[in-house]
């Protein structure tokens, strides 16, 4: 940079001091004699935290120049360099701290994302979408995919050309294909533009599969032919017969031409070098000069077989995409009605709208004519995509002198660890050779962050040339080996023991605070086990490799539990609650109980009454009534005295959410909970403790330790189990897409996918290690399905032993603050309970313990539907009517709607109902304010205590006026006697709460003909 400002590509190794090459980097352009607006300068982070994190670097160190105090060498250095480049750098820094400070919202650091959500911003209908979008997070886009995915479904049960396309694709009974077509989608859809030249040749494609086909029979009829023709030739020397595996091969090719069924003979030729066969070697020695013929038809063949394999994959594709197309266009449709947008979508839109547009280099000047000099951090995780967007910026700055804009990315392919989501390492070389000598390579070599003695074993390990900071020694490394194990859940119980010791010994014998150990797992359910090994032994540990919380026994029957009190009729949900650990039953002992026409429940309660499970089962019943799904938990684990996990205490939480969102139907908060469980991690609440958390998620992270419990993993798992990929000679996009039952017969392609996997692993193993500053352990064991794994391979390979030990663990100073064992690791929300616990408790909705026949459960929940829609009201407007009526529907709807069907029944009932309702003249008073002094509240919860009990109730809506206050409660349906005893209830609660005032209650019977809705009691 002393040279003037250059166009550079720095590649960084770990601990090499990336960020800090970019934000000086920024700094010497902000700081510069050419006086760039600080609006001109743009940089791209990968994720927030990091943008975050260079934001604060920039003020932190404009301060310390501004000051020129420097606490430690790293700040002494940051001195000197722009000291050297600016002798008045203290006043520069002095001036543009001050109108940094006033202009923070110039300060451009931020994520690939929020650069194209801005550009889309300002081109929304160019890229095809309305102004006032919402982005979405996962959890949203999974959400509205689930119900998408259900309405497809639906649409496919009566449609049956569409469903059995989707069976015969599938071939699966109806069970699995819902959960299939899921994975398919997502395997595919990423590739969709990549297919659509498939999309726009498809009836091409079928014919020339036909003509293949047909290309093909003839070329393998010669073949046949020809040995058959020289049969002689295919002869053992001993037998006099033709060699078996010879006619083995001729009968399968014999028995295709015959049937014509590709799976006869796939596996035998396609892809198959049969001249290194050893029956067709000898055939060919034998036939002398006329070797040369057969080796010409052979070749021929394999031509045709090629070209026909390719188009078979083309059409599987074909066949495989007519469903995922319709899907897509589905949840597209689903996403624009609501105006959402996915981080997916926000690249997708922004490429359309830059490559579809007449006039893309005016919309290009547009977004970037304030961008003069872009800087791009992780560049190594750069997608493809994104640098197509931003490509025609870069080729405008770098066809510009440096001095006026300039181009800087930095990153390091040997840590490229995020393709399985788009990233592309190759691009960082593919961009340097594009533009030649307007970009200048440079290179970090120095790695600040480790001790030397891991330095050096990542270089053997891993063939690496990284280099330690002088005199930075004292490291350790160990390497260990728990044995062979006959499975691998027996090695990971050995793993995780093993571990837990680690962490002890560290602690107690070393002096090392917990929050100095990281454990860095593959996958995050075995970061759950891990979490859950430790929560165990009391040691307190931050986890951000939890399971998702469905994935936790103790929700599986907290869930399964809800199901049946939601249904007691439900006897496949109750099994699942009394087998588990929490009751405890025997499986025979339930067998004996099913007989005859009875529930399972029923059963219990009419000969078992006495056992302690029913008691607790029908004490809970009489609760679900009148709880919120919120209530309803917490009574669950308070009643059953469950231990408050981790898991649990999540589930709590989320329950809260939900039910803070107004929404209290539990066959509504169960469905809403199956489909965004997956994506609910499960949290934990210690500030301080072990980091348990993917190698991916501790990328830019360091820790004194670091331990690498899961090293038994191969190079089994494919890219995409559904398509593989051949890629052009730069290796950044593909110039081709096979399915991959097709594709695994081209040899090159699976030997590519085998070396990109391996380059992957590699990084990810170096990312892994280059994240410890003074020590790491490795562990792994033996176990016939995995092996070692490909990490213990490797470094068995390097060093030949599984064990290693290098270094002396030195002691650490000893804490200041002795660390906290915590035997309840788990606060429950803050929220106070609504539940007292010492008394009983009653409602008076309270149905007891019955059975619900179904159509009377239809009812209640339509009830429930009329209610969730008119406690929506506050006060109405004459000239909305109809527009509150229509929000209404539209909104219930969306909340309780789970098909067509329900939709139809909500829209039908509901509407007219509403309708009604409103233009009542006898029901005014409830909803029109009409100048009157008065409040409303609706679903008011209200508790008070009567002598040895307390007493929950709900009530629908309250009108309060200066001198009187009037209950009222909604029904649908006949007349009920306790309905007016309900009343009173809610009437002598208000009375407590409002003694000075007169009390009135109203029951509204909604369904009644008009002048007989309303009933004083």
């Amino acid at each position: 940079m002393s040279k003037g400002i250059e166009n550079i590509a720095l590649v960084s190794a770990a601990g090499a001091g990336k960020t800090r090459a970019l934000t000086r980097r920024f700094l010497y352009l902000y700081l510069h004699r050419a006086q760039f607006p600080l609006d001109s300068l743009y940089g791209i982070t990968f994720t927030n935290e990091a943008a975050f994190e260079m934001k604060m670097r920039i003020l932190r160190y404009l301060e310390l120049l501004a000051s020129g105090c420097a606490k430690d060498e790293s700040e002494e250095d940051i001195l000197r360099y722009f000291n050297k480049l600016f002798p008045d750098s203290k006043d520069r820094a002095e001036k543009k701290k001050r109108f940094l400070l006033s202009n923070l919202s110039d300060l451009n650091i931020s994520t690939f994302h929020s650069l194209f959500a801005s550009f889309l911003s300002s081109i929304p209908f160019a890229a095809g979408i309305l102004p006032g979008y919402e982005i979405i997070d996962e959890i949203q886009e999974q959400l509205l995919f689930e119900t998408t995915l259900d309405v497809f479904f639906e649409r496919a049960h009566r449609d049956t050309t569409l469903y059995n396309t989707i069976s015969d694709v599938l071939e699966q009974q109806e069970t699995r294909l819902k959960n299939n077509i899921k994975h398919i989608f997502w395997s595919i859809s990423p590739w969709l533009e990549y297919l659509q030249d498939l999309v726009e040749n498809e009836n091409n494609i079928k014919q020339d599969v036909v003509d293949h086909e047909n290309k093909f029979l003839q070329a393998l009829k010669r073949f046949r032919n020809f040995i058959k023709e020289n049969e002689l030739f295919t002869y053992t020397k001993n037998e006099q017969k033709m060699n078996k595996y010879f006619a083995n091969f001729l009968a399968k090719v014999d028995r295709y031409l015959k049937t014509q069924e590709l799976k006869i003979i796939q596996n035998t030729l396609f892809g198959v070098d049969i001249t290194n066969k050893n029956y067709m070697k000898a055939f060919l020695k034998n036939l002398g000069e006329q070797a040369n013929e057969f080796t010409e038809i052979i070749g021929e063949l394999k031509n045709i077989e090629m070209k026909y394999v390719q188009l078979l994959s083309d059409h599987q594709i074909l066949i495989h995409l007519k469903p995922i197309l319709e899907l897509h266009e589905q949840f597209q449709k689903a996403k624009q009605d609501k105006n959402f947008l996915t981080f997916t979508d926000i690249e997708t839109y922004t490429l359309r709208a830059l490559i579809n547009n007449p006039e893309p280099e005016y919309l290009y000047f547009k977004l970037g004519a304030d961008i003069k000099h872009l800087m791009i951090d992780e560049f190594q995780d750069t997608s493809y995509r994104q640098l197509e967007i931003l490509d025609p910026l870069i080729a405008e700055i770098t066809s510009t002198a440096p001095s006026e804009k300039s181009f800087f990315y930095v990153g390091d392919p040997r840590q490229a660890i995020f393709r399985w989501r788009g990233g592309t390492p190759e691009l960082f070389k593919l961009l340097k050779v594009r533009y030649g000598d307007k970009i200048k390579e440079d290179e970090l070599k120095t790695n600040y962050r480790s001790k030397e003695e891991i330095i050096n074993f990542v270089n053997t390990i891993l063939e690496k040339n990284d280099q330690a900071k002088s005199g930075n020694t004292g490291g350790w490394i160990r390497v260990e080996n728990l044995g062979d194990c006959n499975t691998t859940d027996e090695g990971n119980d050995k793993i995780l023991e093993r571990t837990t010791h680690i962490i002890e010994d560290l602690h107690d014998n070393f002096g090392y605070a917990y929050s100095d150990i990281a454990i860095l797992v593959r996958t995050n359910k075995f970061g759950a086990m891990v979490a859950e090994a430790l929560t165990h032994k009391h040691i307190p540990c931050v986890s951000k490799s939890r399971a998702d919380v469905l994935s936790d026994n103790d929700v599986r029957f907290v869930i399964s539990l809800l199901k049946f009190l939601d249904n007691p009729e439900n006897d496949f949900a109750l099994v699942h609650v009394l087998l588990s650990p929490v009751f405890n039953i025997k499986e025979e002992t339930l067998r004996r109980l099913r007989f005859g026409n009875k529930t399972l429940y029923m059963s219990l309660i009419d000969n078992h009454s006495e056992w302690n499970a029913t008691k607790k089962l029908e004490r809970l019943l009489r609760f679900v009534h009148f709880c919120n799904p919120y209530e309803l938990i917490y009574r669950i684990y308070r009643e059953l005295r469950l231990t408050i996990s981790y898991s649990l205490a999540t589930l709590l939480d989320v329950a809260l959410e939900y039910t803070k969102s107004g929404f209290t139907h539990l066959s509504t908060f169960i469905d809403w909970l199956e489909k965004a469980g997956p994506s609910i991690e499960v949290k934990e609440s210690h500030p301080e403790g072990i980091k348990v958390l993917t190698v991916h998620k501790a990328k830019g992270l360091e820790f004194e330790v670091i331990i690498i419990p899961e090293t038994n993993w191969q190079l089994w798992r494919p890219e995409n189990k559904q398509l593989i990929f051949s890629y052009r000679e730069s290796g950044a996009v593909p110039d081709k897409i096979y399915w991959r039952n097709y594709g695994k017969y081209f040899k090159h392609l699976i030997e590519e996918e085998h070396e990109r996997l391996k380059k992957d692993e590699l990084n990810l193993l170096y990312v892994a290690l280059t994240r410890a500053k003074n020590g790491v352990y490795i562990l792994g064991f033996d176990s016939p399905k995995t092996g070692y794994g490909f990490w213990m391979d490797r470094i068995a390979d390097t060093l030949d032993s599984t064990n290693y030990s290098i270094g002396d663990i030195i002691q650490k100073e000893k804490l200041v603050k002795k660390e906290e064992k915590h035997e309840h690791p788990v606060v429950i929300s803050e929220q106070p309970m609504i539940i007292k616990e010492e008394r009983s408790l009653y409602s008076p909705t309270e149905r007891g313990v019955e059975i619900i026949e179904p159509q009377r459960r239809r009812g209640m929940e339509f009830g429930e539907i009329v209610h969730k829609a008119l406690s929506r009201i506050a006060w109405l407007d004459e000239s909305r009517i109809e527009a509150y009526v229509n929000e209404l529907v539209d909104n219930i709807k969306n909340i309780y709607a789970r098909s067509l069907e329900e939709v139809s029944m909500i829209e039908e009932k509901l509407t007219p109902l509403l309708r009604e309702t409103f233009s009542d003249p006898d029901l005014r008073f409830l909803f029109f304010r009409d100048n009157r002094d008065i409040q409303c509240k609706n679903e008011l919860p209200i508790y008070f205590e009567e002598e040895n009990r307390d007493v929950s109730a709900h009530i629908d809506r309250l009108l309060i006026e200066q001198d009187k206050i009037i209950i009222v409660d909604y029904k649908t349906g006949e007349e009920k006697p306790e309905y007016r005893h309900q009343m009173r209830v809610y009437k002598k609660g208000i009375q407590k709460i409002y003694p000075d005032k007169v009390v009135k209650t109203v029951l509204i019977y909604l369904e009644n003909k008009c002048s007989r809705k309303i009933v004083e009691v």
